[in-house]
């Protein structure tokens, strides 16, 4: 109970200092039943994109579906490889990706440390940050040097769940950052979809967290 505590609080502490750096989200699309917000940051001349969608599954089912890290590579945009590195608890751990770019830019991986917390009123809130030094480098791909990800499963009426998927990224290497601005609302888009496909078909077939209150 003291670690889940220990979570909460340094979850807090990271997404105010976030915050503090933020402007205002612009909704820019809205297609499939998923809206698309973008916003300025101090952090990078990379955009911040938030996607957001309800549907019906279970917090259990989210949850599993991301705590399965080689399974990402069914639903996460063009990931082709996923492991999770180590498991300290049921809400902390690390996680490495490798996912495909489009020749001919080389393809990126990254480190990342998830934390998952979940709120009185049961919200589920997951947080991951690039992180180095756990991993050696590949010179295969280029190491994805900054990335701040957050996944909010909030429980509505009706057995419905309002996510939300909110990801900050640098890409590393030398892709023009007005070249990643223009497409850089597609992965979290296509992200949020197919994790949506994946919940609503896997809804009851995914066994119950016993950590996760519903």
């Amino acid at each position: 109970m003291l670690s889940r505590l220990v979570f909460v609080f340094l979850f807090g502490s990271i997404v105010c200092n976030l915050k503090a750096s933020h402007g205002p989200w612009h909704e820019v699309a809205h297609k499939n039943g998923i809206t698309v917000f973008t916003r300025e940051n101090s952090l990078s001349n990379i955009k911040e994109v938030k996607v957001v969608s309800v549907f019906k599954t279970t917090l259990s089912t989210l949850v599993s579906l991301i705590e399965n890290t080689q399974d990402q590579t069914s639903w996460a945009y063009n990931v082709f490889y996923a492991k999770k590195i180590k498991q300290y608890n049921n809400f902390h751990w690390l996680a490495y990706t490798v996912a495909d770019a489009p020749w001919p830019i080389a393809d990126r991986d990254n480190v990342t440390d998830v934390v998952l917390t979940q709120r009185p009123d049961s919200t589920v809130i997951i947080f991951s940050k690039s992180v180095e030094g756990v991993v050696p480098k590949n010179p295969k791909y280029v190491r994805v040097p900054l990335i701040r990800a957050t996944w909010v499963f909030k429980p509505l009426a009706e057995g419905r769940i309002k996510a939300s998927f909110q990801i900050l990224v640098e890409l590393g290497g030398d892709i023009p950052e007005w070249i990643v601005n223009m497409f850089i609302e597609n992965g979290p888009y296509q992200t949020l979809l197919h994790l949506r496909e994946e919940a609503v078909k896997n809804k009851g077939m995914l066994k119950s967290l016993p950590y996760i209150k519903e």
